[in-house]
């Protein structure tokens, strides 16, 4: 971390060091510069790091299935008639809101 005294310092930095100003969160940092700032900034990444974890584990869409039986009847018989037939992934509104049907008769 470098203490700048105006814009132009900053930009200087920026140029001389190659950095983009956002800090790494996972580069290594030596015992000796070790501070409670850096631990505070490894506890809320880990905080962060649990939120996503348990974000992705509720998500409805991850634990359905990737395929379903009757989209795959749909294409199966649009290839027959020589009809190349795209759906949208799951988990997509406008796939739940399809409303395509194949008729037997």
């Amino acid at each position: 971390m470098k203490y700048s005294c105006s814009l132009v310092c900053v930009k200087q930095h920026k140029t001389t060091d190659n950095c983009n100003g956002v800090r790494e969160k996972t580069s290594f940092v030596s015992i000796n510069q070790f501070s409670d700032l850096n631990l505070l900034s490894d506890y809320r990444f880990l905080e962060e790091v649990g939120r996503m974890a348990n974000c992705a584990a509720r998500d409805v869409t991850s634990h359905k299935p990737r395929t379903n039986k009757f989209v795959n009847f749909l294409r199966n018989r649009a290839r027959r008639y020589n009809i190349h037939l795209k759906t949208l992934p799951i988990g997509f509104t406008k796939r739940r809101e399809n409303s395509t049907f194949f008729n037997n008769k």
